[in-house]
C-alpha cells in the first residue's frame, strides 16, 4: 500500500510539473554559473520575429562567453501600448510588485546582471531607483529620464532616431560627473 501510495504521488507531481507553465527560457551555457537575466521589449508575443532574433543573440553570446542567460516571458500586457506584452512600471508601486512577480519567476536563482531592451530596459531604470537591484543592469534601446549610476549601462545604436540624442546626451552627462570625481580622467 505505501509503494502504491508514494507511486501515485510521484505520477501526481510528474503529470503537474509537465503541465507548469515555464515562466523563462535558458539560453548560453546552461551550467553556468554567471547568470544574466534578460526582460524583452514591447512586443505582440514572446515568440515574435525581433525577441526571437535577441534571444539568439544573446544564446550566442552566451555560448561564446559561458554566460547563462535567463529570457523571462513578461506576465503583463499593456492597453496602452496596443496591448503588447510588457514590464509595467507607471509609478513604484506598480514597478515593485512587478519586480516581485520576476524575483518569483526566478525561483531563487542567482543573478549576476540584468538586461533590458526597451519596456525591460525602462522597466529596470524606474526599479533600479528604488536601489533593490545590486547588480549591473545594461539597457539597450531605453535612455528613458535615466540618471548616471555605477550600475547601469545604456546601449543605443546610431540609427534608433528616437533614442540616440537622449543618450548621447546622458553619455555626455556621465563622462563629465566621472570627470569632476576622478582627476585622473582630466
Amino acid at each position: 500500500m505505501t509503494r502504491h501510495l508514494f507511486i501515485l504521488i510521484y505520477l501526481f507531481y510528474m503529470i503537474s510539473q509537465a503541465n507548469a507553465e515555464s515562466r523563462f527560457v535558458e539560453l548560453g551555457d546552461s551550467k553556468s554559473t554567471n547568470c544574466w537575466v534578460y526582460l524583452c521589449g514591447l512586443a505582440e508575443s514572446f515568440d515574435s520575429p525581433d525577441e526571437r532574433k535577441h534571444r539568439q543573440i544573446l544564446n550566442d553570446i552566451g555560448r561564446e562567453l559561458n554566460i547563462r542567460f535567463i529570457a523571462l516571458i513578461p506576465r503583463n500586457r499593456c492597453p496602452k501600448f496596443d496591448n503588447k506584452i510588457c514590464w509595467p512600471h507607471k509609478d513604484p508601486e506598480q514597478a515593485s510588485e512587478t519586480y516581485q512577480s520576476i524575483i518569483s519567476d526566478l525561483a531563487g536563482i542567482r543573478v549576476n546582471g540584468w538586461i533590458g531592451f526597451s519596456n525591460g530596459g525602462y522597466f529596470l531604470h524606474e526599479i533600479s531607483q528604488q536601489n533593490v537591484i545590486t547588480n549591473p543592469v545594461v539597457t539597450i534601446g531605453s535612455p528613458g529620464s535615466l540618471t548616471s549610476t555605477d550600475q547601469i549601462y545604456v546601449m543605443i545604436g546610431r540609427g534608433d532616431t528616437y533614442a540616440y540624442e537622449k543618450s548621447k546626451d546622458l553619455n555626455y552627462k556621465i563622462i563629465e560627473s566621472l570627470r569632476q570625481n576622478s582627476p585622473r580622467l582630466n
